[in-house]
């Protein structure tokens, strides 16, 4: 089975759909139907799980010189088994439906829900990473200049000292944040992390999340795009275990106010 690139109408698709739509994004489509973003970052580690194996081992899709060609497995399990046919094209059908609540021009809709998981393939990263390694942001170089910041704003009382970071609201268009435990301003992740911002040229792209509580699953609320405000930086510490700790505050902005009514259902104020 070939179909063209052209006949998928990637080309120009934005145009007649009102789709975002890039180069990167396309590469991303590459490697989620070829299976290669659920490969692990390191190929050559026997005990990293290869998560592809998951899916089969095998591409959904081929694609060569701008022609899809389905895999011929697959190709022939559709042809030969009506009930798997049919579930096939359940999948297909049922995510048609479900993305027709999202904005079809971002990558991201202000207000839906994502897992961390998600959102890596939504920001068009090469590989799938791990909730547990991606923890409260994650920047690497292959996460294209992009900077996704998790905060789950009530905290349970039984988490680890050194996770319980104080993130709060300042107001609905402002947040305080801190990096992970034991950075240091100076050190290269801070550096990278916090690039151009006191000289008004930031080199990352900054998106918030926030959940409520750890009820509340594994998916966040995608509150907008943001910026970390120049010079809120600050080095800090905390008393961990009868320690000094190192870790970083800053701010962040949004670019659009968050709604107040989820605002409130976050600070827990109900409104005169």
């Amino acid at each position: 089975m070939f179909i063209s690139l052209y006949k998928l109408g990637y080309i120009g698709i934005d145009e007649e759909e009102n789709c975002y739509i890039d180069n990167d994004v396309l590469i991303s489509v590459d490697r989620v139907l070829s299976l290669e973003f659920y490969l692990p970052k390191n190929q050559k580690d026997p005990n990293k799980e290869n998560q592809k194996d998951r899916y089969g081992g095998r591409n959904l899709v081929f694609h060569v010189n701008g022609i899809y060609r389905m895999d011929e497995q697959l190709r022939e399990h559709l042809d030969n088994n009506k009930d798997f046919d049919k579930l096939f094209m359940d999948v297909v059908k049922a995510g048609l439906l479900r993305s027709e609540k999202y904005d079809s021009t971002s990558p991201l809709t202000i207000g839906e829900r994502y897992s961390r998981e998600e959102v890596c393939r939504l920001l068009n990263w090469e590989l799938k990473i791990s909730g547990q390694n991606i923890g409260g942001y994650f920047i690497s170089d292959s996460t294209h200049d992009t900077c996704p910041i998790y905060i789950t704003y009530d905290k349970a009382d039984d988490i680890s000292e050194t996770i319980k970071y104080e993130d709060r609201f300042y107001n609905p268009n402002t947040m305080h944040c801190y990096s992970k435990d034991g950075r240091r301003l100076e050190k290269k992740e801070m550096k990278k992390m916090f690039a151009g911002v006191n000289e008004g040229k930031t080199k990352l792209k900054y998106y918030l999340f926030v959940k409520k509580s750890d009820d509340e699953g594994i998916s966040y609320v995608f509150l907008g795009e943001c910026f970390v405000i120049k010079n809120s930086m600050k080095q800090e510490s905390r008393l961990i275990d009868g320690k000094e700790k190192p870790i970083v505050s800053y701010d962040v902005r949004l670019k659009e106010p968050v709604d107040l009514t989820l605002y409130y259902s976050f600070v827990g104020t109900k409104r005169n």
